[in-house]
């Protein structure tokens, strides 16, 4: 039997791909044509040492200072980015699916949000699959959104890049003053957007089915 005639093998999403997957509390997905990108935040629980002052302090040595270690339970949430095939796209919702915390009843009556123009042809699919309303959102905006938020929240995200330079990259503080900006967006096709604000931008340039 030569190469092409043998069957494709299965994926195998084992959970640690999928971390912590069992508390997850709120999944987004954007179905493209090739890939599928999800997102889910989860709860992650541990302990933390507080430190206070002992008042009463030792009277044997009273010069000396004491203090009081308590640990206590904390919950913070933590946010995930997975990326898969959108051709496996079945095989991976069946695993999450089988994963989710809580019953059908208690999923009952929840949605998902998705985008992406997969959000439409898959409905089905993934309200079967889920047993999750489907709730469609405009991509471009989504993007925008989440690209206003990474510049505004996490450090180092912008800089300026030269070959030749020492060093080759140089990161910038753009707040307070972040726009307007050009946002190049390459996936299956190629668009070019201006930000103008955080809620107004325009399409400079729109390419479907680029071809490498």
């Amino acid at each position: 039997m030569s190469n092409s005639d043998k069957e494709a093998g299965s994926i195998t999403l084992p959970e640690q791909v999928f971390r912590n997957l069992k508390k997850a509390k709120r999944f987004a997905i954007d179905i493209g044509g090739s890939l599928t990108k999800i997102a889910y935040y989860s709860t992650v629980s541990y302990k933390r040492a507080l430190y206070s002052l002992d008042e009463e302090g030792d009277s044997q040595n009273p010069d000396e200072t004491h203090y009081e270690v308590i640990e206590t339970d904390v919950e913070s949430a933590r946010l995930h980015f997975i990326k898969f095939e959108t051709k496996h796209i079945e095989s991976c919702l069946r695993f999450i699916q089988k994963n989710l915390i809580g019953s059908p009843d208690f999923m009952r009556g929840k949605s998902i949000k998705a985008t992406g123009g997969g959000a439409y042809k898959y409905t089905d699919v993934l309200t079967k699959t889920l047993g999750l309303m489907v709730d469609k959102e405009n991509e471009m905006e989504c993007l925008i959104k989440g690209c206003n938020f990474v510049l505004r929240n996490i450090p180092d995200e912008v800089f300026e890049y030269s070959r030749n330079a020492s060093p080759e990259y140089r990161f910038h503080n753009i707040e307070p003053n972040m726009y307007p900006y050009l946002l190049v967006n390459i996936g299956s096709g190629v668009s070019i957007m201006k930000v103008s604000n955080v809620s107004l931008f325009s399409v400079v340039y729109l390419l479907y089915n680029l071809r490498c």
